[in-house]
């Protein structure tokens, strides 16, 4: 079976999630599956549609669970009834998204590719980040940080955030950012200074050392660690 596309709405935006899921994560949390039918052309078993809002927050806003030769589809109501929308509020993750303006047609195999991506970093459904990178070279192009960041980190802490995340490319704010908290006993600090260690250093000599991150990373488990490190330029 083929993925279903789901529809994500971002600031009159029609974009694409292609093979992901979002709505994945509150199902797992149920005792059993909802009795979704749509099989034919969806692993899934439902299409879901979803819309980021003017404050920042994500919403389920439809849902398909039945083919449309199948009679009447309960859609929504066969998970939240009585309501035409749901906040998100089980979402933390990075979604990546298309967009038809930005296909391209590829002389290898005479198909489609899509010149640049749309990331959108969630924390409990609030949209923290937005980035927009090149595909063939996964270089950011643009990006913002939308005011949950001061609720999720705090106001000292997210300026240092929000100062690396506008320059990727210079260590400096990510190096002032590991001294504070180093000052504050927070393990993250020998997280930035390994990661930029690891972008000058040989490829034979980075292999031992990214081993060295990866075990760091595995120790400091938490579930926010990836949205971090994605704010810090240091997550791919």
């Amino acid at each position: 079976m083929r993925l279903a596309t789901e529809r994500l709405t971002f600031r009159g935006r029609e974009l694409s999630l292609s093979g992901q899921h979002p709505l994945e994560p509150y199902l797992l949390k149920l005792p059993a599956r909802p009795d979704f039918r749509l099989q034919r052309t969806v692993d899934v078993g439902y299409v879901a549609a979803w819309e980021v809002r003017t404050d920042d927050t994500l919403w389920l806003t439809s849902l398909q669970t039945r083919p449309d030769d199948a009679g009447p589809d309960p859609g929504m109501r066969l998970l939240f009834p009585n309501v035409a929308a749901v906040a998100a509020t089980w979402l933390s993750q990075t979604l990546r998204a298309t967009e038809a303006f930005h296909k391209r047609f590829s002389p290898v195999g005479n198909g489609t590719v899509y010149a640049r991506e749309t990331h959108l970093s969630f924390w409990q459904g609030l949209l923290i980040a937005t980035e927009e990178t090149e595909v063939q070279t996964g270089r950011r192009v643009a990006g913002e940080l939308s005011p949950h960041l001061e609720r999720l980190y705090g106001l000292e802490e997210a300026a240092f955030l929000r100062a690396a995340f506008a320059a990727p490319e210079d260590a400096a704010p990510r190096l002032i950012y590991a001294d504070w908290l180093e000052e504050r006993g927070d393990p993250r600090a020998e997280l930035i200074r390994m990661a930029d260690r690891l972008r000058n250093l040989r490829p034979e000599a980075a292999k031992w050392e990214r081993a060295s991150f990866r075990d760091r990373l595995a120790q400091l488990h938490s579930p926010s660690l990836p949205l971090w490190l994605r704010l810090l330029g240091l997550w791919e």
